[in-house]
């Protein structure tokens, strides 16, 4: 059986982003659309999902970690036992359904779904890479539940920010330019690489961020043009082009950064190249306004703007690089459900991200 909630003495209130109050009107509104399904409750896997769901976040998701949200009530946590006082410590979590090491975790999720009797119907988050194919299939084999293909309501959820959220990221994106920032100091020939990461990473967290759910990146020379290369001890030279992308974290919530830098004077070439792409830049900015398609067609906007470049031979490699409109939710792109097939742009869907590369 699951092990009631424990009291712990300090507040804890303390653990939670936010109030209490906008963890109960999630919870609520999520069992509202569980009971309209006509599902018995649901298991969650991705940890964004349960971040915004309950306030419980941690680093122990790189082993198996199930969430069960049943009509009524509050989640119960199905995990590795160490999880258990993290987990219990917030009071948006109902109760905690330990794995201890010698025991299989996808048993223990079986059997703790067994109670709610045979046939039950779950709805299990499977648009997810948090559970695996194996795992899936060994719960529809040793669960006596029917299990139902479940996700994207959270997700559609996220996707439209309230005025507090909106504002965690603003203070993200102050650590992200202070990161940012000292890692262009840091820039000039003779330094490694991991010079410039550690300018980063130091200013970044010093500024507010928490650790950040992506790594920052640090590359120069020809290895710049190759995408989510990483630092690696490597010397700067004068005439190299140094990729600095950092973020800044705060509650969760990320804002990111990117700026290329030359060691030493540009090239003509150089210069062109980055008025030629910061003209796309602000292109895909004033295209994104409330009811514009979130489809918005990236290669009519590219080569319009690239036209009258030498570059616009190099539309169709910053088409794939990505000159484009994308609603991130988490581990992958989401947009409502009901918003049919041309879903739009709404006000407050800050995630909203112009991605260039050139």
């Amino acid at each position: 059986m699951a092990e009631p909630k424990r009291q712990i003495d300090s507040d804890p209130w303390d653990l939670l982003p936010a109030g209490q109050s906008v963890y109960d009107d999630r919870l609520a509104d999520l069992q509202q659309t569980i009971k309209e399904r006509g599902l018995n409750g649901v298991l969650i896997f991705d940890p964004e999902n349960l971040f915004w769901l309950t306030g419980y976040q941690t680093i122990g998701y790189f082993t198996f970690h199930a969430t069960f949200v049943g009509q009524t009530g509050r989640p119960t946590i199905i995990a590795r036992i160490v999880n258990r006082d993290l987990a219990m410590a917030h009071p948006t979590i109902g109760a905690f359904e330990a794995v201890r090491d010698t025991e299989e975790p996808v048993e223990v999720l079986a059997g703790f779904l067994d109670q709610l009797g045979a046939g039950a119907r779950i709805g299990v988050e499977t648009n997810t890479r948090h559970l695996s194919v194996a795992d899936y299939q060994q719960l529809a084999v040793l669960s006596e539940c029917q299990l139902e293909s479940w996700g994207g309501e959270i997700e559609a959820r996220r996707v439209v920010k309230s005025d507090w959220e909106l504002d965690c990221m603003q203070r993200a994106a102050r650590a992200a330019e202070a990161g940012l920032r000292a890692a262009i100091d840091a820039v000039r020939p003779g330094c490694t690489e991991n010079d410039i990461a550690a300018a980063m990473f130091e200013a970044n967290i010093r500024a507010g961020s928490e650790y950040l759910g992506h790594p920052p990146l640090v590359v120069s020379g020809p290895a710049t043009s190759l995408c989510f290369a990483m630092w690696r001890r490597r010397e700067v030279r004068r005439g190299d082009v140094v990729l600095l992308e950092g973020a800044g974290c705060v509650n969760r919530l990320h804002a990111m950064l990117s700026r290329p830098v030359v060691v030493g004077p540009p090239t003509d070439e150089q210069l062109e190249a980055a008025d030629a792409l910061k003209g796309v830049l602000e292109a895909a900015i004033g295209a994104m306004k409330p009811g514009q398609s979130l489809r918005y067609q990236n290669k009519r906007l590219v080569r319009k703007t690239l036209k009258t470049t030498r570059f616009e031979g190099s539309a169709e490699r910053i088409e794939h690089a990505s000159c484009c409109s994308k609603i991130f939710g988490g581990a992958r792109d989401h947009v409502p459900s009901h918003a049919g097939p041309e879903p739009r742009i709404e006000a407050n869907m800050a995630s909203i991200a112009c991605w260039i590369s050139g």
